[in-house]
This record gives structure tokens, C-alpha cells and sequence, in this order.
């Protein structure tokens, strides 16, 4: 797989899924988007070149969506607190 097969499918995914299960463990909607900000810029100065500091805030809003979709879940199943 090349770079932009995992820019474009699977670090998406990661982050989506990354979001929720930081929900779900630490019951803060906001602290995994920041990881995997955090993540996704050290990988963009590391592994990869400057430019991936674009797809990074993407990740991050990304990750805060799946965290949301728990929340949603959850609220509709009557679960949430």
C-alpha cells in the first residue's frame, strides 16, 4: 500500500474508531481528538513529510466525530449517565 492508501482509508479509520473508544474508556469527547492531533503532527514532522500537517486537524475532527456517535448512540439507547 502506498502513502496516500493510508492517508486517505486507514488513518481516517483509526482516528474514527480512536474517538470512540477514548469515549467509551475515558468518558471525555475531547481528549482523544487532541491525541490523535498530537499523534498525527509528531508522525508529520517524523514519518512523514511537513505537508501532513494538513490531514492532521482532519484526523483530529474526525476522531471528535466518532466520539460523538457514541454519544448518540448511547443517548438514544437511554444509556448516557
Amino acid at each position: 500500500m502506498t502513502f496516500y492508501h493510508y492517508a486517505l482509508f486507514i488513518f481516517p479509520a483509526a482516528a474514527a474508531v480512536l474517538g470512540a473508544l477514548g469515549y467509551v474508556v475515558f468518558r471525555n469527547l475531547y481528549l482523544m481528538p487532541l491525541l490523535v492531533l498530537l499523534i498525527s503532527a509528531a508522525g508529520a514532522f517524523t514519518l512523514f513529510n511537513p505537508g501532513f500537517l494538513i490531514a492532521a486537524p482532519i484526523y483530529m475532527v474526525i476522531a471528535w466525530f466518532g466520539g460523538s456517535a457514541v454519544i448518540l448512540i448511547k443517548r438514544g439507547r437511554g444509556e448516557l449517565w
